[in-house]
């Protein structure tokens, strides 16, 4: 709004397009890691849990009785347990399409800096 007031309908004009150009030089710097990142297994997984059928009735599954009891230091290191995990990392086709996505943002942003240094 002060945009407005100071220099009226022309600087929310330069105010958008500037705005936009600097969202499109920042887009494929953050579409890259967003698709890395949720397309590995190993950073979107969980470990499964049991909150629908705990042991006792309390209403809270985290008060259950079914905690694994801790082990004193004297006893030795703790073994880790084998657990299951749920995967929502993505699949193939979101793969393909986050990299399509990311190609087009890259190859729009370079011809447009092409264009632009050319005098085009």
């Amino acid at each position: 709004m002060t945009v407005a007031i100071v220099v009226g309908r022309n600087g929310i004009d330069t105010l958008l397009v500037a705005s936009q150009v600097i969202l499109s030089i920042i887009l494929p710097f953050i579409i890259f890691p967003l698709v890395y990142l949720t397309s590995s297994s190993r950073i979107m997984r969980v470990p499964k849990t049991d909150l629908d059928c705990p042991s006792n009735n309390s209403p809270d599954p985290l008060e259950s009785s079914t905690s694994p009891a801790i082990v004193p230091a004297e006893t030795g290191p703790e073994v880790p347990q084998a657990r299951d995990f749920v995967d929502f990392s993505n699949g193939k086709v979101m793969i393909s399409v986050g990299c399509l996505i990311w190609i087009i943002t890259v190859t729009a942003n370079t011809y447009v800096l092409v264009e632009l240094a050319i005098g085009g």
